[in-house]
């Protein structure tokens, strides 16, 4: 600072406001904020706080404490900050915990209003906290679980549980977590059972094919696919052996026709004949 207080001007910094202290010495009201901010001073309060003020301080947000004192924003967190006392947080460690192992709603209503429910989100992900899936509102007239069901958690799979006792499958799940037992191995919705002629089609036809054939859905192919332990499609059309005489249909047919009659999907084709940089066969059929 290029202007210097003398000792005793020095010790009145933060005993008066700045303005007055700046017509005592003659320097600007910056100059004297500017040092007593450099030596860690607060600014001058006229407000005097009695013992139960300050017992409220850090209890609360400052500015909500400055509403019920009839203080201003400042006045308050100046004396926070010369009691020492932290910032009021919602978040203790406590609240913190309780992240990931709750629904964030539920941190929502035991706050009193103090949280919500975008804070909380925000507060998670920033903590690299996963979500917890609260259980779905329970009917009216819905049926709880009676120790008879109870044992069958864990060793029957929820989704049966739920149809047995005419529940939602979220609410047998969650009283399973709460009682701490592990799902069954074959957790999720009962598995279709394969025939061994739908088995042998796995490794025979594309995937697409069998869909329409079974009415069945393509990811239930690819679950059954790693069941039997049968090789992706994509690593059986890589190592496909193509002829000569397959070859030479490349350039002649379309490619829903050359896959149709060798037997493979039309990806392969197209695959095929970019490979061997074919060009397009010349004439009145438009190509693909």
């Amino acid at each position: 600072m290029p202007a210097i207080l003398s000792e005793d001007q020095t010790r009145l910094l933060g005993t008066m406001p700045d303005v007055a202290l700046s017509r005592l010495t003659g320097l600007s009201n910056l100059t004297i904020a500017g040092l007593r901010r450099e030596l860690g001073i607060l600014p001058y309060s006229p407000v005097t706080w009695s013992e139960e003020q300050n017992r409220l301080l850090g209890t609360m947000h400052d500015v909500a404490l400055a509403k019920q004192l009839g203080l201003t924003n400042h006045q308050v967190r100046d004396q926070r900050i010369r009691l020492g006392i932290a910032v009021f947080s919602e978040w203790t460690a406590e609240v913190i915990d309780l992240l990931g192992k709750v629904p964030d709603l539920e941190i929502v209503q035991a706050s009193e209003g103090k949280l919500t429910l975008p804070a909380v989100r925000a507060k998670r992900r920033k903590l690299g906290i996963s979500v917890v899936r609260g259980p779905k509102p329970v009917p009216k007239g819905s049926k709880v679980l009676q120790p008879d069901v109870i044992v069958l958690l864990g060793v029957v799979n929820d989704y049966d549980i739920a149809r047995r006792i005419g529940l939602d499958r979220s609410h047998v799940t969650h009283e399973r977590l709460k009682l701490g037992v592990k799902a069954v191995n074959n957790r999720g919705r009962p598995g279709r059972k394969w025939s061994s002629e739908e088995d042998a089609l796995i490794d025979a036809i594309p995937d697409a094919e069998i869909a329409r054939k079974l009415s069945v859905t393509m990811a239930m192919i690819r679950v059954r696919r790693r069941q039997l332990g049968v090789e992706k499609p994509r690593s059986r059309a890589s190592a496909r052996s193509w002829t000569a005489a397959e070859d030479a249909l490349l350039g002649e047919r379309r490619v829903s026709e050359v896959a149709k009659e060798i037997g493979c999907s039309a990806s392969s084709v197209y695959k095929r004949r970019a490979k061997l940089k074919v060009i397009r066969a010349q004439g009145p059929m438009p190509y693909p």
